[in-house]
This record gives C-alpha cells, structure tokens and sequence, in this order.
C-alpha cells in the first residue's frame, strides 16, 4: 500500500513538472525560428512564419549563409499577449564565425510579434 502511494506521488510530481516545463506556443515559434535560421532549414520557414514576413525571413537566413552561425544561451519569453497574438523578447546570442573571427549578435534587442492564426502561431514580424 505504501508503495502504491509512493508511486502515485511521484507520478503526479512528474506530471506537475512536466507541465511547468512546457514552452508557451509562442515562445516555442520564435526558438523554433532562430534554430532554423542558424541550421539554414529554409523548408521550415512557411511552417512558422506569417506570409507577410517570410520575405524578412529568408532575408535574416541567407544573412547568415557565409558564417558558421551557433546559437547561445538562447531562452525566449512572453512579454505581452492576449487570445491571438503575443510579443515574445529573447536573451541569448548568434555566433557567427568567418575566417576563425567570431561576431557576436545580441538578441535581445528585438521584440517578436508572434499572432494566432488558423490555430497555428506564426512569427509575424519584429517591433
């Protein structure tokens, strides 16, 4: 019996953290979106990004084409949002690295309006 009550503690602990560890969806775009810039998958940018933006999009990618871009330390967060759109801030870095010389791109500069549209959030811009 003890056990039993042991294991059911543990199993809904887990689930507890669990669920605090799940990203907002849109924070989840905006992470989603600087891994695709950096590894250059400009088949994921139509899945993520409105297609008002998508231009600006590959732009930002194709910035990125002749350096060895890595991301650091990057962890987003919902700064404002309501039912369909949110504005999402970033903290980390892109290292980008050309000819051994590494620059250093702040992301936390940029606030990213992210909307709800047809129940998928989409990265729509930067204010």
């Amino acid at each position: 019996m003890r056990i039993l009550r042991l294991t059911t503690i543990l199993f809904i602990f887990g689930l507890i953290i669990s669920a605090c560890a799940q990203q907002p969806p849109a924070v989840q775009v905006v992470e989603t979106y600087f891994n695709a810039i950096v590894e250059q998958n400009d088949a994921l940018i139509p899945q993520i990004v409105c297609e008002e933006w998508q231009f600006d999009a590959y732009l930002e990618m194709d910035s990125f084409l002749a350096v060895n871009p890595v991301l650091e330390d990057l962890s987003c967060t919902v700064v404002s949002e309501d039912q369909n759109s949110a504005i999402v801030n970033c903290q980390g870095s892109i290292l980008a690295t050309y000819n051994e010389e590494q620059q250093k791109i702040d992301l936390s500069n940029r606030n990213f309006i992210v909307r709800k549209e047809a129940n998928e959030w989409l990265l729509c811009g930067q204010q």
